[in-house]
């Protein structure tokens, strides 16, 4: 098991790779250059799976409460979808009511949600989807594999006491995991500063 995993540990799972104009090594490469400056970065996702404020915040504020660190644990997707950037986000809000202005130091382009991460680790292990569940939300309780199998490339999951992660045939290969910090999860905008509330 690697060393970030424990049994029943909560953890959100998500694909990434190409998005905009960077290959997805060269966005964790940017991240980690954030993550220094800033002291934290945005993750950016999409899709219409793991809100943040009905999702990913209570799911990681429950964990955080328990004394539980909460990972994001990625594998990467083979997409050849390049779509050039149309989106630059200047601010960002917890509640999806009021904003403020994203860093300087940090870049998130082209999504309407982001987790917020304090790291970013290359990793290498496998997730065996069929051993967690859905945590939260109106599936809750459905195993991790059928959901992403049926409906989504990301979901927050609770592991089972019984995993193995050394076998290549015991689910998704993760190769990235980052520790999520409060607030865990973010609405996004653009420039657009006369369609939200500044604060």
């Amino acid at each position: 098991m690697s060393h970030v995993l424990k049994p029943y540990q909560n953890i959100v799972f998500m694909k990434a790779g190409f998005h905009g104009n960077e290959t997805l090594e060269k966005i964790v490469d940017r991240k980690r250059v954030e993550i220094d400056k800033t002291g934290y970065t945005f993750w950016g996702y999409g899709g219409g799976s793991c809100n943040p404020k009905n999702q990913v915040q209570p799911f990681a504020e429950k964990s955080s409460k328990e004394s539980n660190p909460i990972y994001l644990c990625m594998s990467e997707t083979k997409s050849k979808h390049r779509p050039a950037v149309t989106k630059e986000n200047n601010y960002y809000s917890i509640d999806g009511q009021s904003f403020c202005r994203i860093p300087e130091t940090i870049r998130v382009p082209d999504t309407n949600y982001a987790l917020v991460i304090k790291s970013l680790n290359s990793d290498e292990f496998y997730l065996p989807l069929d051993k967690t569940k859905v945590a939260i939300g109106p599936n809750e309780g459905k195993q991790g594999h059928e959901y992403i199998k049926g409906q989504s490339d990301k979901a927050c999951l609770t592991l089972s006491g019984d995993i193995d992660t050394s076998s290549p045939n015991s689910g998704e290969k993760i190769i990235l995991v980052a520790e999520l910090c409060p607030p865990y999860a973010v609405f996004l905008k653009g420039i657009d500063i006369h369609s939200v509330k500044i604060v």
